[in-house]
């Protein structure tokens, strides 16, 4: 259980360059785990007292009541002949695959770009693994009621 919550804290809590270790379905709930390096709080943050945009370590995005009819994850591939990039396909991934190869250790996700409307959000980023091509592009789209992020300490020493 983590000691601090916040809900529906964009942009005062930022997922940039932030990596997910595990990720899971509990109920109709989609929680996302970040490594020790968490996610990012802005120092306009009620719960930030260091007055600038810090990491935190282990954290928590938990997307709560998602609507599976209008859950997407989707990873673009890059097709190259003699490193000509010739095409890129979208190819649309399971919930369950995303989720068995981020908690095996196959996959990391890194968040880049994070969009979101009402009861909605759109992530961007990249897939991390250990063989060729070793990032791959991936989009999730989810409609949820709240978002809410949980951690237990602000890293002072881990700056914007």
């Amino acid at each position: 259980m983590q000691e601090y919550t916040s809900e529906n804290s964009y942009p005062n809590i930022i997922l940039h360059d932030c990596t997910i270790e595990k990720v899971w379905l509990e109920n109709r709930d989609i929680v996302f785990e970040f490594d020790n390096r968490g996610f990012w709080i802005s120092k306009s943050h009620p719960q930030n007292p260091f007055g600038e945009t810090l990491r935190t370590g282990k954290a928590e995005l938990r997307l709560t009541n998602i609507d599976p009819y209008f859950l997407s994850l989707y990873i673009y591939y890059e097709l190259r002949l003699a490193g000509k990039k010739l095409f890129t396909t979208r190819d649309k991934i399971s919930l369950d695959d995303f989720a068995v190869k981020i908690n095996s250790g196959v996959w990391t996700f890194e968040f880049v770009d994070e969009y979101y409307g009402y009861r909605r959000a759109m992530f961007g980023g990249y897939i991390h693994r250990n063989r060729k091509p070793y990032h791959i592009e991936m989009q999730i789209a989810v409609l949820y009621e709240h978002s809410r992020y949980s951690w237990n300490k602000i890293h002072e020493d881990r700056t914007w």
